[in-house]
C-alpha cells in the first residue's frame, strides 16, 4: 500500500517511509497494527490536520505481511517457541535471510523469494 497525495508521481527529495510487518508469520501484532495504520491514515485524511499534512508531505509504503505463509500456519496462543509459523513455506527464517548490510546486493536464495522482492522494492523506492 502506498499512501501519499499523488501516488502516480515520484517527487525528488520527498521523504519516504516504509513499514514492513509480519516477517515472522507467528508475530501477528505488527501485521494488525499496520492494517490499523492504513485505516487510520485513510479515514483521517482531510479530517485531522496532522494526518493530512503527513500524507501530503511524505510517501508512506506499508507492507502489512511479508510472511503470509507463516501467518497461515501459526497457531493462535502457541507460545512454545516452535518454528511452525515463524518460517516461510520452505522453512526459512526470513529475517535471517537478508544479507549483511556491508555486502553488495545479490539475489538471495530461491527459497526466500520474499526477501529478494522486499530488497528490490526498497532499492526501487
Amino acid at each position: 500500500m502506498r499512501i501519499t497525495i499523488n501516488p502516480t508521481t515520484d517527487v525528488p527529495g520527498k521523504p519516504r517511509f516504509k513499514y514492513v510487518g509480519n516477517i515472522h508469520g507467528d508475530e501477528a501484532l505488527s501485521r494488525q497494527l499496520l492494517v490499523y495504520l492504513i485505516e487510520y491514515l485513510l479515514t483521517q485524511y482531510g479530517r485531522d490536520l496532522r494526518v493530512t499534512e503527513l500524507v501530503n508531505r511524505t510517501d508512506i509504503y506499508i507492507m502489512a505481511s511479508m510472511n503470509p505463509d507463516g501467518f497461515e500456519r501459526a497457531v493462535e496462543g502457541d507460545c512454545t517457541g516452535s518454528t511452525e509459523g515463524r518460517e516461510n513455506a520452505k522453512h526459512f527464517d526470513l529475517s535471517k535471510s537478508f544479507p549483511d548490510q556491508d555486502e553488495p546486493f545479490s539475489n538471495t536464495s530461491e527459497d526466500t523469494p520474499e526477501v529478494t522482492a522486499v530488497m528490490k522494492w526498497i532499492l526501487e523506492k
